[in-house]
Parts: structure tokens; sequence; C-alpha cells
């Protein structure tokens, strides 16, 4: 990520917010994230690592305070920049490889739009957010770095449930590329039950491999299942609280048209509501910033 040692690395606390009452939810919109160096052109490496911290310092328990999701955007153009999901795992450059880089530009504000909290415990509670950002103050004479852009799939739905214990319920989508560009990663997101969520091109030509990521919903905690698990799941033991998803990383080129399908796995023994099957990625379309002729 950072191969000549030149990203500065600076953490951020804001808040505080709530109380969220107990047992409640907090959905906030327009929450400006702070940024590095306001008045200048810069870098971005990574922008995430999320965390929940009260007043002095300590860190929230994740049995307390469930981050559902952050999602935050660039204000100057709309374009998204980074943001969380399951049980605060990154979506966006969490570790962008040299020489692929986010650019913000001076004065740009970044702004949560999608907020949400919610409070496990029956007490209410304030809380803080914290984040890292790495990054490194743009020098036009320095050589070039490639200029990524976010683009993402969405689809939201319910599963039937009602099947045998481990079944597996499986849904598809098609997406279209809008422009040539080389896919430098993607990250998944998906609900508790959710099991992986494949992407594969629709109209590979034969010989030419059709996968392009796959990523794994991870359940290394030991926080039960919650929200309407007691209601829909008569396996919920089956399902502890989902830490993150797996993130692929590639230098992929993709043509304007292709069709690319994604594929969701969810348990199917419990009714899981309102689910997500989202993909996050980010992409290269042969912009460049700097001024050397080529990439060191």
């Amino acid at each position: 990520m950072d191969p000549k040692g030149e990203l500065i690395t600076q953490k951020f606390r804001i808040g505080p917010f709530g109380p969220i009452e107990g047992n409640g939810q907090y959905e906030g919109r327009n929450v400006i994230l702070t940024r590095p160096e306001p008045t200048k052109l810069i870098e971005i490496a990574h922008f995430g690592d999320f965390g929940l911290e009260y007043e002095d310092g300590t860190t929230v328990p994740r049995d307390t305070l469930y981050l559902h999701h952050i999602l935050a955007y660039d204000q100057s153009n709309g374009k998204f920049v980074c943001g969380c999901s399951n049980e605060r795992s990154n979506w966006g450059p969490q570790t962008l490889p040299y020489p692929y880089r986010l650019l913000l530009a001076p004065n740009a504000v970044v702004k949560a739009q999608g907020f949400h909290m919610n409070n496990l415990k029956s007490k209410p509670i304030t809380y803080y957010v914290t984040y890292t950002v790495k990054y490194k103050v743009h020098v036009p004479t320095d050589p070039p770095i490639r200029v990524v852009e976010s683009f993402y799939w969405m689809d939201n739905y319910n599963v039937p449930g009602g099947d045998k214990r481990n079944s597996t319920h499986v849904r598809s989508r098609t997406n279209t590329i809008t422009k040539d560009m080389v896919i430098v990663s993607m990250n998944g997101h998906l609900h508790q039950g959710g099991k992986r969520l494949i992407v594969e091109f629709d109209n590979a030509p034969a010989g030419q491999s059709k996968e392009l990521c796959t990523t794994y919903n991870l359940y290394h905690d030991s926080y039960p299942c919650f929200w309407d698990c007691d209601q829909v799941c008569p396996y919920k033991n089956d399902w502890t609280s989902q830490w993150e998803m797996t993130t692929c990383y590639m230098e992929k080129p993709v043509r304007r048209g292709d069709r690319i399908k994604s594929i969701a796995e969810y348990d199917n023994s419990c009714s899981w509501r309102g689910v997500m099957a989202w993909w996050f990625n980010y992409g290269w379309d042969g912009t460049t910033k700097g001024g050397s002729s080529a990439i060191s």
C-alpha cells in the first residue's frame, strides 16, 4: 500500500451521537466526516477502521452497540468515498495498492448519508465514532498516481426460508459495466444468514474464466443472532453475529457493455427479512494525476 513510505496516518473522532434509547436505532444523515488537509488535494489510500467509543475513549463493546453501516460521499461530485458495514469492517479503500489512489479535491466535504446504529441494550447510550485516514498531499511533480472511482451494485430482498437446516437460497442479478476500466477491488455486503457472494462474467468467451470475485460472510463472534432472529429463525444458534466480508483485490480489465452476474447465497432455513446483496467496487479508467510520464 505504501512502498515509498510517504503516507500520513491520522485518526479522527466525531460526535457525540445519541442518546439512542434502549433497544432503539439511530439513522443519521448529513453527518460530516472530518478529513485531513481540508484545503489541499489529497491522495487517499485508506479511509476506514471505524470504531465506537464512549466519551472517555474506551471502546463500546460490540454486544452493546451494533454499527450496521456508514455510507459516505464526496459532496463536490456525489461519488462514494468510504463506508463500513457488518460490525465495523470497511467498505472502500481499505488497502488500495500503489499506485491506485482515491482523490479528494481542496475543500471537498465528506458526508455520511447513511449512518445506521442499533442499541442492543435496554439503557440509552451516547457514543463517538472514530476512523483512520492514510493519505498523502498531492505534489504535482511527483510520479503520477492512478485515480480510482467507485461503482456499486445493490439488491435488497427477502429470503423465503422454511427449508431444511443448512439449506441454501440462491438469487442472481445481472449488472452492466458502463465504461472500459480496470477493476482494482471488490467488497461484498450480506446480512445475517448470508453465506457468500459471487460475481462473474455473464458473457465470458469460451475458454475464459468466468469468476471475478467470491467474498464470504465471516462469523467469528460469540454474540448471538439478533434483530428478528427469534421470529424468523428456527436454528438461530447456527448464526452468530457476522463480523465482516472478505475483499478481493485484482487488476482485472473489463469493457463497457460487459455483463456481470452477482450470485448471493443465504441460509434458507430462516425467513431472513430485508437482506442485502451489495457490491462496493473501485475501478481505474485510465485517469492519472501527476507530473511524470510513467508510473514508478
